[in-house]
């Protein structure tokens, strides 16, 4: 019919309900035809490509329980939670041993070292007498 009609013979079918349904059912089928071969071509291409080792194969359910880079993953997030709580606990006590040494030592500590500062002036005195030191920088 479309030969015809490019040729220039015969003339046109008048468009009526009937064939402008038919019309659409051929647009229609032939639009689902094409992608329903594009799909069965993607299919095809890449079984292909799977057995011919150009990509890798869909794993399994059994193989995605087992694999080794989520155990990796989650093992890495567990021991990272193994850390974070140590270093937290480590933080913990060693405040608490800063404030048991200030409290239990740190009054021991301020009288030592003040004596050790009395006793450098008392010798800073005896090598040049009735000289007080200018600074304390000397000391330390």
């Amino acid at each position: 019919m479309m030969r015809k009609l490019r040729e220039g013979k015969g003339k046109a079918p008048e468009p009526n309900r009937e064939n402008r349904e038919n019309d659409s059912c051929v647009f229609i089928q032939k639009r689902l035809r094409g992608i329903l071969a594009r799909k069965h071509v993607e299919r095809l291409r890449t079984e292909e490509m799977e057995f011919l080792g150009m990509i890798r194969k869909k794993k399994t359910p059994e193989e995605e329980r087992n694999d080794p880079i989520k155990k990796m993953e989650e093992t890495r997030k567990e021991r990272k939670l193994v850390q974070v709580n140590n270093w937290m606990r480590y933080q913990d006590a060693k405040t608490t041993l800063k404030d048991e040494i200030e409290e239990n030592q740190g009054v021991d500590i301020m009288e030592d070292m003040l004596q050790q500062r009395r006793d450098w002036i008392n010798e800073w005195k005896q090598m040049r007498p009735g000289k007080i030191p200018d600074d304390i920088k000397d000391f330390y």
